[in-house]
């Protein structure tokens, strides 16, 4: 069994991701990232209302509690959105939300970090974004759902009982491009980001960073 830092967001994708590992006996900690004032605040409430549905779809005790650590990213997108490109943000926004987690993880002594991924289905799960955003980190990245289309998604959430958590209205990130790049090239993601210094702005984020029990 393995501990592991899933990746949340309240959409279809994390928590069936977050559902399978957990049914296969791995102890489960939770990371969101908050992006206000970018977004509002329900990709937090959804975060939430979704890991107690996989609790109570799994029959947990009242007792037994998962770990929410909610970690605010404003200050790092609006770092990106001043000193790099727009259509490499998905790419670079993923690959400092690996890093943050990886770094919770260490503390946390946990071994891996699980995503919702599905291949191709948005910008920065392309193969060449993913092979850029595997590099920003080194422990593995558990990818459950890679290969699913995304109906087999929604069925799964139907099952376990987010499928009504992720549809419910949220507004759409205002720093999203209207042409992300698809094809990054890490050479190029990295020498954005030596413009910034990419781990105060990270220490930073995670000295904010808020705990909650579910």
């Amino acid at each position: 069994m393995m501990k592991i830092i899933s990746l949340i967001s309240g959409e279809f994708d994390s928590p069936v991701a977050s559902y399978l590992m957990y049914m296969q006996g791995h102890e489960l900690e939770f990371v969101h990232f908050d992006s206000r004032p970018f977004n509002n605040q329900m990709p937090i409430i959804k975060s939430k209302k979704s890991i107690a549905a996989i609790k109570k779809h799994c029959m947990l005790k009242d007792s037994q509690k998962f770990k929410l650590f909610v970690i605010p990213h404003d200050k790092l997108l609006a770092e990106f959105m001043n000193k790099c490109s727009l259509k490499n943000i998905y790419v670079l926004w993923r690959r400092t939300m690996m890093r943050c987690a990886q770094k919770q993880a260490k503390r946390r002594k946990a071994q891996a970090l699980l995503t919702g991924d599905s291949l191709g289905q948005v910008a920065s799960q392309t193969l060449d974004n993913m092979y850029s955003i595997n590099k920003s980190i080194s422990i593995p990245i558990i990818r459950p759902l890679i290969g699913m289309n995304k109906a087999t998604i929604i069925e799964m959430s139907k099952k376990i009982g987010t499928h009504d958590i992720a549809i419910l209205p949220s507004v759409c990130c205002s720093v999203s491009p209207k042409h992300p790049v698809t094809h990054s090239n890490l050479a190029l993601i990295e020498a954005e980001e030596s413009d910034i210094n990419i781990d105060e702005f990270e220490d930073e984020s995670i000295s904010r960073m808020k705990t909650f029990l579910i």
